[in-house]
């Protein structure tokens, strides 16, 4: 299959924007705790992810994508472009401080998800990932799943998931909604940030039915409007939020409205 027709240029250029802005406020949330000086993203798509953390201060960066990809597309000089077949086996034997990817595995084939998780694991201790949930929909969405489907393969393989940005972007306008909704960070249970984390109080969850939860506000507007959930996810950050707010006025107590 000509995947080309699929993940074009066009493809791209409409994700770059969002995808730039959402990946400069994750890292600046998570650098203050873990400041990678390697980073690896799989499906890299132009590299946004990639220059984000080069900007403040990673030092390798590895963007691996199809084949249909390529070097030129990459936003950042910086970035070293590798083609790979992301259902396979990674012929990629570094290791590196973080492995990331991000709005990618719905894409690939459903047998490949085992192999695409210990591909990820075996890259780094430390692993920012994110998939469209069920119902998502999008460009060649063949793979979408429960989150808590996800990370029972990543405790498999002896990582514990972090819900450590929801909290803090859930109602953000300046993060592009399937970073906010999809985004977690594994750590490896015999890893130094697993301690870190600890220490700062922040555990891994353990009941991972509840990575599953979705905005009820999101899913009340949807309803409301008829639209499916990937017409609402994909509406820019600042409408989705007006809507968001509308929709709260209404079922607040008047003496909490604002």
């Amino acid at each position: 299959m000509d995947m080309k027709k699929f993940y074009d240029q066009a493809f791209y250029d409409a994700q770059k924007q969002g995808s730039f802005r959402s990946a400069q406020k994750y890292f600046a949330f998570l650098w203050p705790t873990f400041a990678p000086t390697s980073v690896i993203d799989l499906g890299c798509g132009a590299g946004t992810w990639l220059k984000a953390a080069g900007d403040l201060g990673a030092k390798r960066l590895v963007g691996c994508d199809g084949p249909w990809n390529s070097q030129a597309n990459m936003i950042d000089g910086r970035i070293a472009f590798t083609p790979v077949d992301l259902d396979g086996q990674l012929p990629i034997q570094e290791r590196f401080d973080l492995s990331m990817s991000l709005e990618v595995a719905e894409h690939l084939k459903p047998e490949s998800s085992g192999q695409f998780v210990k591909s990820l694991t075996a890259l780094s201790d430390v692993v920012l990932f994110g998939a469209a949930y069920v119902g998502q929909g999008g460009t060649n969405h063949i793979n979408e799943r429960l989150h808590s489907d996800w990370a029972s393969m990543f405790d498999a393989q002896g990582y514990g998931v972090f819900d450590l940005f929801r909290e803090t972007f859930w109602n953000s306008d300046e993060v592009d909604t399937c970073y906010i909704q999809n985004a977690f960070l594994y750590v490896k249970r015999s890893s130094p940030l697993y301690g870190t984390l600890a220490d700062k109080g922040i555990r891994e969850l353990r009941n991972l039915a509840f990575l599953n939860c979705v905005h009820p506000v999101l899913y009340e507007v949807a309803r409301k409007k008829g639209r499916s959930l990937r017409q609402k996810l994909c509406r820019p950050p600042g409408q989705l939020m007006q809507s968001i707010r509308k929709e709260c006025r209404k079922v607040l107590p008047k003496a909490l409205r604002k």
